[in-house]
């Protein structure tokens, strides 16, 4: 009964909270499931897209990605550290260490950031800082200095604790930094590794970031998160040719939706839909990336019944869909770019 009266404490406190919003400028809106974010200009670090950007949320494992900094501030990446017992003890997900066992300190970054390993969080927090307290002392510290303001961090590993929470601004400022961490963004390309203990046990490693088996012109890498309160989480960088945006994502309500949030992320760049900028993608393959086949025949059922589209209502969004999406742009007045962003599913939705 206790963790259900937390949970519902966090959840109404995640939805009810917000500071000061950005400016109209910067407060585009996406159509995606989380329940807060931003997405942000790498090098102006603009604000771009955003939803209940300042919403205080259970920030899960995102907060590994502060943590991972916080070490490399204080200990070397080739130092030995010897898991102290009660790093072994703390719950999944963790790669089972032993204590006494021991490691180099750039192993056990990568068992963070790779596969979420809170075993690792904990022995690396206790070996720089001698206690978890003084290393959560810590991260709040730098997550001030980088301009996480709005954001207050207990556990090192990101494990549900009271009055520990994060804002999807303040994640992607945090990628902001880590970025300037070559030994952070190294293991974020990666999909799998092997590391060793120095007694001679190898474990093997899978990066929880599915987006990296993403086999696009994009790259989207950063740290994922999830708990029961906090849903599925993410911080991190999509970068698309030369651009690159900041991401900071929170509350998406399954595994699915996060992948998919962040894919219309990605395919809806700041020029492309519902602007009057030139567009930079095919719209057939941007509107197939924004919209499951299920939207689709929503979007096909209220062209025909607008009376510009003459074909199946199949759920392919092809050659025969764009033109009528185009006519039907045309006719309303909007940017006929072809592609159904929020001005043109707003106008089309009074026909379903």
């Amino acid at each position: 009964m206790r963790q259900r009266i937390s949970i519902f404490i966090i959840l109404a406190f995640c939805t009810s909270f917000f500071s000061a919003p950005f400016p109209p400028a910067e407060a585009a809106y996406l159509p995606l499931s989380a329940r807060s974010f931003v997405v942000m200009d790498a090098r102006t670090q603009k604000v771009l897209y955003s939803k209940s950007p300042h919403a205080k949320c259970a920030p899960a494992s995102t907060a590994k990605l502060l943590s991972v900094m916080v070490i490399l501030d204080h200990l070397d990446p080739d130092q030995v550290v010897r898991v102290p017992h009660y790093a072994t003890q703390v719950q999944p997900s963790k790669i089972h260490i032993a204590s006494g066992e021991q490691f180099y300190v750039r192993d056990l970054i990568k068992a963070m950031l790779l596969c979420s390993a809170n075993d690792a969080a904990y022995a690396l927090a206790i070996r720089s800082a001698g206690s978890v307290k003084s290393f959560s002392s810590r991260m709040n510290a730098k997550a001030r200095r980088i301009g996480a303001k709005n954001s207050h961090f207990i556990s090192p590993a990101g494990l549900p604790a009271s009055g520990q929470y994060s804002t999807a601004y303040d994640l992607a400022r945090i990628m902001a930094a880590a970025q300037k961490y070559p030994l952070i963004l190294q293991n974020m390309k990666q999909r799998g590794a092997t590391i060793r203990s120095l007694n001679g046990r190898t474990f093997y490693l899978k990066n929880t970031n599915k987006m990296l088996w993403d086999t696009g012109s994009r790259e989207i890498i950063g740290k994922t998160g999830y708990t029961r309160a906090a849903r599925h989480c993410f911080a991190g960088r999509i970068r698309i040719g030369s651009k690159q945006m900041l991401v900071g994502l929170m509350g998406a309500p399954r595994r699915a939706n996060l992948w998919s949030d962040l894919k219309k992320m990605a395919a809806f760049p700041p020029s492309i839909g519902d602007s009057d900028k030139k567009k930079t993608k095919d719209p057939i393959l941007v509107n197939r990336q924004l919209n499951s086949r299920e939207k689709v025949k929503q979007i096909q059922t209220a062209l025909k019944r607008a009376g510009y589209f003459k074909g199946p209502v199949n759920g392919n969004f092809g050659p025969m869909t764009l033109a009528a999406t185009q006519k039907f742009q045309r006719a309303k007045g909007l940017n006929a770019d072809g592609i159904v962003g929020v001005k043109t599913w707003t106008k089309l939705k009074v026909y379903l």
